[in-house]
């Protein structure tokens, strides 16, 4: 799946999304307890970054 970057308005992988947050959950593993779906659904929610394209 492709999103948009609302911020910067990127076309992004939901493949360099998934290293981007595993990388963050590495290097701050309290702040990023809950799972890759979780960080997803609130990345494209209400307040969002990412927009997914259909």
């Amino acid at each position: 799946m492709i999103f948009i970057d609302t911020e910067t308005n990127n076309l992004v992988a939901e493949s360099t999304i998934k290293r981007e947050f595993d990388l963050l959950k590495s290097q701050n593993p309290q702040e990023y307890n809950y799972s890759f779906e979780e960080y997803l659904n609130n990345a494209c929610g209400k307040n969002g970054f990412l927009r997914a394209l259909r």
